[in-house]
């Protein structure tokens, strides 16, 4: 398709040529603009692919904890006042969601130090409700 689309514009371009300006192409001439046209194209195609293909394979995606574990992932954000915003999740093994929360507080600290007290107020809210098994926890680096 790229290659039908490459020529055809070629064509078009070699048209509009010899009927504005008055201005002539040989075939030879049209055909290699067209190819030269649809390498480019190719090559753009490729470099796309590529760089999406490494896309994918940066992209961790989230890991379920060992069976009979549970993993958290908590995250925080300082805004300019120096207002904190911090949630959690924790999921099983098969990845049903057994907690949430959020929570803000004024305090002025590090975005390392309010993810920190996320991944806090998360293992104490969940050893709150009764749960002693192991946690395995991550912090969502930025």
């Amino acid at each position: 398709m790229g290659k039908i689309l490459g020529i055809l514009w070629s064509i078009w371009q070699s048209r509009n040529l010899r009927i504005f300006p008055d201005k002539r192409k040989e075939g030879w001439e049209v055909w290699s603009r067209a190819l030269r046209i649809v390498e480019a194209y190719q090559m753009a195609c490729k470099a796309t692919l590529q760089r999406v293909e490494r896309r994918k394979n940066q992209a961790i995606g989230w890991q379920p904890p060992l069976n009979h574990h549970y993993k958290i992932n908590s995250d925080a954000a300082v805004d300019k006042t120096g207002k904190i915003g911090m949630g959690f999740m924790i999921r099983d093994s098969e990845g049903r969601v057994q907690a949430c929360g959020c929570s803000s507080k004024q305090m002025a600290v590090s975005s390392t130090v309010a993810k920190a007290l996320a991944l806090r107020f998360a293992v104490e809210t969940f050893q709150a409700w009764g749960n002693t098994q192991t946690v395995e926890q991550r912090l969502i680096q930025n």
